[in-house]
């Protein structure tokens, strides 16, 4: 059995689609499945709001007029989603000048114009991946790669600001045991043997 590092292409990114029309929402979640890419659908505001808190993202696709001819609705849940430091889309049938220019201020890192095909989409989402991420996006894609706990998640994140185990211990309260115990899953499930390489690999991710 091979025991190498996983590669890239056994990670698929989710991403949240927001979209009021049913057919089109599956259609879409489909066609994205299809190219690689994980899909969780939400057709209202409230859902979306739902999913955000159960669910790790890497990217949000979402209608900005949601059951309402008000854009508001979609860059409220633009808003909301900025939190999470992930590439947003803003798609929509009807473009105009006030719209481009309120969803780029509110942090969409792209406006997509419906109709469009899945392939499109999808060359967009690697883009924003690729290029448009800041560092905290794609440390949250390297640990979600990894599967890592909340805990390990959250130490993970302590060690990229330099902190040693003893620092990490007393800022979260659990002992230099637990810390050390954690620290060594982190490297394990992560394929590294130090702090620098930890940084070096998702630096390179």
């Amino acid at each position: 059995m091979e025991t190498g590092k996983k590669k890239k292409s056994d990670f698929k990114e989710t991403v949240l689609l927001v979209e009021d029309n049913p057919i089109f929402l599956k259609a879409m979640a489909k066609q994205l499945e299809a190219l690689g890419i994980q899909a969780v659908s939400a057709e209202n505001i409230e859902e979306a709001r739902e999913k955000i808190k159960h669910d790790n993202f890497h990217a949000a696709v979402i209608d900005v007029f949601l059951g309402d001819d008000d854009a508001r609705v979609g860059l409220d849940l633009l808003q909301d989603l900025q939190i999470l430091e992930i590439p947003i889309i803003i798609m929509t049938a009807r473009v105009d000048l006030q719209i481009a220019k309120n969803a780029l201020n509110n942090g969409a890192f792209y406006l997509l114009e419906k109709p469009f095909s899945p392939e499109t989409l999808r060359d967009i989402l690697h883009k924003a991946w690729n290029e448009g991420v800041n560092i905290q996006g794609i440390v949250t894609r390297y640990i979600d790669k990894y599967q890592l706990t909340k805990a390990e998640k959250n130490i993970c994140r302590l060690i990229l600001k330099g902190l040693s185990n003893q620092e990490i211990a007393e800022l979260t309260h659990t002992s230099l045991k637990t810390v050390k115990t954690h620290v060594s899953n982190i490297f394990a499930k992560c394929q590294v043997q130090s702090r620098t390489e930890l940084i070096n690999d998702i630096l390179q991710f």
